[in-house]
């Protein structure tokens, strides 16, 4: 790039600079063209500064100026810095609009031509129209090389079409295209995204097999497949395996392999890796707090949930609601509430925006915790904050109510959620249900039970039970004869169903 620089400053002139800067199709035609006619070199110049500055635009005006001239003839090189111009400004459109323009010109677009292209359509995320093109370079008799097939796997790959991106790196050898690291990697990247763990260690293996040493991208994106299909236990053995080929992990690397433990529930092989990180000099970057973070938060360990974020403090590291919230749900998950609200009022003070999940973390931490006072408090609060509660936030509130005997602000909750367009669900309806007959309100709790079973809620044992001991208070002996009934077939239901999916 230096040298290229160089050339270019001892090479095109100030007003050819000052041209490419304030540009118009009337300057275009009155000095382009002149200085084109004298030196094809200028053009070449002109391409490379509008490459540099990304100016797809530009590069598409110039081409079509030099196209209505008629001439001067373009050669493919021309065109193909064009093309790759395009590319690096994510205009597929324009590029492929300049590989046509190739083709009524008679130009015969080569391999370097088609690459760029497809290079701008992997870019765009257009999978099918890199496909359509890596065809015609077969019909065009255009040879295509490993540099066509990777763009073509890599645009498969953005896009999530794992299946297409396999089925090109199967045509390589059939092509007679050797597949190299980048071939495997694309492809591997592919299968992680489409959630495919098996496939992304088949084309491991195979990587493997092919006598490539794969490299930290290579292992990375193999150990996310499986941190995405919970298969931790994969990803760990494939971390172990990097020292002995030799490979260095970097912080992606890290992330995923922790990731890959907090998904398995193996918070201390997950937090084992963070500390290792430090061994390796490498430094911690959001995602790999975060991981750790929510490794902690499943496994229920507070206090290590609330020591990394304080890590993140001191490390420079600026958090996301992901750590604040995994931290308040480690703590609600333990009974912490007082910790739970210190962490929200903490996050609340950083420019950091509270969600949905936070605010219902902490209402949730107060419900265990017995405070139904500081929950509806948060409640009121979601709206000021601009954020809409959803049927998690209800049904917490309406629990924080039910266990402190407070029926009738659950049930103004619960009517409340038709008017804020949110569905009940079966925690909704228990807890409104045991709130009433906490209360001595058997009728309403009937009424509730019965509007349970209209609105297509499936009751469970906590239903029942909850709906049994209203008719209890209510003195309803023929109902709860009705009732038992009812819950004994659909646990004997659900008792079948488990044996089928067995």
């Amino acid at each position: 790039m230096a040298g290229e620089d160089r050339c270019d400053a001892g090479v095109a002139s100030a007003s050819l600079r000052e041209m490419c800067q304030r540009w118009s199709e009337r300057t275009l035609k009155e000095v382009v063209l002149p200085k084109v006619r004298r030196s094809r070199e200028t053009l070449q110049q002109i391409m490379r500064i509008w490459r540099k500055q990304k100016r797809a635009d530009l590069v598409f005006a110039t081409l079509e100026v030099l196209r209505k001239d008629g001439n001067i003839k373009v050669e493919a090189p021309v065109y193909t810095v064009g093309i790759s111009t395009c590319a690096d400004a994510k205009q597929w459109q324009r590029a492929l609009k300049l590989l046509e323009a190739m083709q009524k010109a008679e130009i015969q677009a080569n391999c370097f031509s088609y690459n760029a292209t497809i290079s701008a359509c992997e870019k765009g995320a257009q999978w099918d129209q890199a496909l359509v093109l890596l065809e015609s370079m077969g019909h065009m008799k255009v040879r295509r090389d490993v540099v066509s097939y990777n763009a073509a796997i890599s645009a498969c790959e953005k896009s999530g079409q794992w299946q297409q991106a396999l089925i090109l790196l199967e045509a390589m050898p059939q092509s007679q295209v050797r597949r190299d690291i980048i071939s495997y990697n694309a492809s591997i990247s592919a299968c992680e995204k489409g959630g495919q763990w098996r496939q992304a260690l088949m084309v491991f293996h195979g990587m493997l097999q092919a006598q490539l040493q794969p490299d930290v991208i290579s292992c990375s994106a193999a150990i996310s497949a499986c941190e995405k299909g919970g298969q931790w236990q994969q990803g760990f053995i494939l971390f172990e395996s990097m020292p002995k080929a030799e490979i260095k992990p970097d912080v992606i690397f890290y992330s995923a392999a922790i990731s890959a433990c907090e998904k398995g529930c193996a918070w201390q092989q997950g937090l084992m890796l963070f500390e290792a990180m430090s061994n390796d000099n490498v430094q911690p970057d959001v995602f790999s707090y975060n991981a750790a973070i929510s490794s902690c938060e499943k496994a229920g360990q507070w206090q290590q949930a609330l020591r990394l974020i304080e890590f993140i403090a001191r490390a420079e590291v600026q958090p996301t609601d992901c750590s604040f919230n995994a931290g308040i749900s480690a703590c609600e998950k333990c009974g912490q509430w007082q910790q739970a609200l210190l962490l929200f009022e903490s996050m609340l003070n950083t420019e950091v925006q509270a969600d949905v999940i936070s605010y219902n973390a902490a209402i949730s931490a107060c419900e265990k915790g017995g405070q139904w006072q500081q929950a509806l408090m948060l409640f009121d609060a979601m709206p000021m904050a601009k954020v809409k509660p959803h049927v998690i936030s209800y049904s917490a509130a309406i629990s924080a109510c039910e266990r402190a005997g407070q029926w009738w602000q659950a049930l103004a909750f619960f009517q409340a959620m038709p008017k804020a367009k949110v569905q009940p669900n079966d925690i909704s309806y228990n807890a409104a249900i045991s709130a009433c007959v906490k209360g001595t309100q058997w009728e309403q709790a009937l009424m509730l039970f019965e509007a349970m079973n209209k609105a297509t809620v499936s009751a469970d044992v906590i239903s029942y039970t909850a709906a049994i001991s209203a008719c209890k208070r209510g003195g309803r002996w023929l109902h709860i004869l009705m009732l038992l009934e009812s819950m004994a077939a659909m646990m004997l239901l659900d008792m079948c169903s488990c044996l089928d999916e067995s």
